[in-house]
């Protein structure tokens, strides 16, 4: 089965500037390691030396880097301008940088709707986005066994309590 995923690259100043929409392979163990991989090590910086190849020049750069690595032949990746939305995907993961730091991944299941997982820092977080899937894996279980059972839903619904302050 095709898992989908979109990848939401944002500029400096948090502007998406680009959407990577991959047909096959896109869960955390797939793409998700792809671009931890990618990034792992690299910083995001303004302006560069010859000496400097393992760096990205800005996002845009960082974006033109990623897409070249990614597309190796036809189909599977495409490109797309930002703002597009309801993809179909399954997976979305967000990429941001800032000058002079290492860029983050966010990574949000869309079939299982739970807060974006956030890796940070040095991305060296592979174990972390395993951790996610298998974490994501375990809801969509529970989901299917709560469809399963005949007593009323609302039974099993939690519900806000708001906090009771001491005096």
């Amino acid at each position: 089965m095709e898992t989908r995923c979109i990848t939401r690259i944002y500029d400096e100043q948090n502007t998406e500037i680009c959407i990577i929409y991959r047909q096959m392979d896109g869960h955390p163990d797939g793409h998700g390691r792809e671009l931890a991989k990618f990034l792992k090590n690299k910083k995001v910086v303004d302006g560069y030396g010859p000496e400097d190849s393992v760096n990205f020049n800005g996002m845009g750069c960082l974006a033109a880097q990623l897409i070249a690595h990614l597309k190796t032949g036809i189909g599977n990746i495409y490109l797309y301008p930002a703002g597009l939305r309801d993809m179909d995907e399954e997976y979305t993961y967000f990429i941001r940088g800032k000058i002079g730091c290492e860029p983050t991944i966010e990574i949000q299941n869309i079939l299982t709707p739970l807060p974006a997982s956030k890796i940070c820092g040095r991305l060296d977080a592979l174990a972390k986005i395993k951790e996610i899937a298998i974490e994501n894996k375990k809801e969509e279980q529970r989901k299917q066994i709560y469809n399963k059972i005949d007593i009323p839903k609302t039974v099993f619904e939690l519900k806000h309590i708001p906090d009771i302050k001491k005096p």
